[in-house]
């Protein structure tokens, strides 16, 4: 009854659905046509160039159901993986999976399906199809809306050998079409808040009777809470992706030198949310009073989400502000740049005297502050990080992280363009940050073994 109500519910929603701002590039991607998932991307310049790994004949919109399952079991590929990376967070996680995978002695040819919820998420993944090489093949396309009549009709167009969740989201359409086709399903860097696990228990038959084949989760917390719903399930610990990924980061980060900076100081706000602008804005003007001086930083603005990019232009606009768009060129004389380009907050923090990373003043959760420390840059946050607490204490028991708010921010962030003027200072930063993420950068490896083990067992 919960899975008719619930297909039904979805139906319904699909005219609001098409016009949400999120859901509503690549829509018809998500209803599941029968060249899905090797459909062109709507809005994408070029597609054949971005994603080689996709047959150029696989992109026009001509496509029947048997075309795909013919161009999926005639690949040099024995397995067929699904794997899903709800946002842009995610997707960044699966480059560090698929690394590991790929650097899996004796890898056997495989196929990965690599969705995403959002136009962030897929760019990501486009990114990282380009850079993959065999045995390894990667196709992005968008996720299905979660309806178990759309799910069921992916999974038996590319009849994967597993579908790999990454972190938080639970998906019951995916999960009662995975149970019905007999595709075991793998959760890793597995993450469940309270309020999440005090939701789900509500459909407590409903996860017993579709439950994961294996969940390796970040936490004990986290392990906790996901074998109360899933008892049949085996749920194991592993480092989380994350640290993997900030490890890879900072193996390609040169060490700090005196060239690394320019002379005027540079400030960053990065990845703000939009409950956060009205909180920065006076910083940022107080930041900007005296912009003629050498010794005022510039100051760089990187939106969580692309589509706050206009908001951010037409604000500064409105308060006399001036500033340019790194897409439209990084030269000038403006005092605050907008970061325009997602995914590329690795190359802004190798510029930067000093950063916030937000979600953090406002009652979000937190976003990544990891990949700064990599720089040798101490971050400051806000009092909100709940999304990271899996991360612990430590950092900020060693001063490698600043908790401050909206009043003492300014203070804090000049206060550490002076410390970082010293080479030293950034030079310990990131040595101490080096020795604590050694023991916890294992995460992705522990995850392709996880994929290895569980296809091998499969007939």
């Amino acid at each position: 009854m919960f899975l008719i109500a619930y297909d039904l519910l979805w139906k319904v929603a699909q005219p609001m659905l098409r016009r949400h701002k999120r859901l509503r590039d690549g829509f018809e991607q998500r209803l599941v046509p029968p060249e899905w998932p090797f459909a062109p991307f709507p809005a994408t310049p070029d597609l054949a160039q971005l994603s080689p790994l996709i047959p150029t004949n696989l992109l026009g919109a001509e496509l029947t159901t048997s075309n795909a399952q013919k161009n999926l079991s005639s690949a040099d590929s024995s397995s067929c993986i699904w794997l899903q990376a709800a946002s842009g967070g995610e997707a960044k996680l699966v480059r560090s999976l698929v690394l590991a995978l790929q650097n899996m002695p004796d890898l056997a040819p495989m196929t990965l399906i690599c969705t995403s919820c959002t136009r962030q998420g897929l760019d990501e993944l486009i990114a990282l199809s380009q850079d993959i090489q065999a045995p390894l093949k990667i196709v992005p396309q968008y996720f299905p809306l979660d309806s178990p009549r759309l799910m069921l009709r992916a999974i038996r167009q590319i009849s994967p050998a597993l579908v790999v969740l990454l972190e938080t989201e639970l998906w019951p359409g995916l999960l009662a079409a995975a149970q019905k086709t007999s595709t075991p399903v793998l959760i890793l860097n597995g993450r469940m808040t309270e309020k999440s696990f005090s939701g789900y228990r509500w459909l407590c038959s409903f996860w017993l009777k579709h439950s994961p084949k294996q969940i390796l989760a970040i936490s004990t917390a986290d392990a906790a809470r996901f074998a109360a719903l899933f008892p049949t399930t085996l749920v194991e610990l592993m480092p989380n992706i994350k640290f993997a990924e900030v490890a890879r980061q900072f193996e390609s980060t040169k060490e700090i030198s005196e060239e690394h900076h320019s002379a005027q100081p540079v400030i960053g706000f990065a990845s703000v949310r939009q409950e956060e602008e009205a909180l920065l804005l006076p910083l940022i003007q107080q930041l900007t009073q005296n912009s003629l001086s050498e010794n005022t930083p510039r100051l760089v603005i990187a939106p969580r989400h692309m589509h706050r990019v206009d908001a951010w232009s037409n604000t500064l606009t409105q308060a006399g502000i001036p500033f340019t768009q790194r897409s439209q060129g990084e030269k000038g004389t403006s005092p605050v740049l907008i970061w325009d380009t997602f995914g590329e907050l690795h190359t802004l923090y190798s510029s930067l005297d000093a950063v916030f990373v937000g979600g953090s003043l406002a009652p979000l959760g937190g976003q990544n502050f990891l990949e700064p420390l990599a720089h040798g840059l101490t971050p400051c946050i806000g009092p909100h990080w709940k999304n990271f607490h899996w991360v612990g204490t430590e950092l900020f028991d060693l001063g490698l992280v600043h908790i401050t708010d909206a009043e003492s921010l300014l203070p804090t962030l000049l206060a550490h363009v002076e410390k970082n003027k010293k080479e030293t200072t950034r030079r310990a930063t990131r040595t101490a940050f080096q020795t604590w993420l050694a023991p916890r950068r294992h995460g992705a490896i522990l995850a392709a073994r996880a994929i290895r083990d569980l296809l091998s067992t499969q007939p």
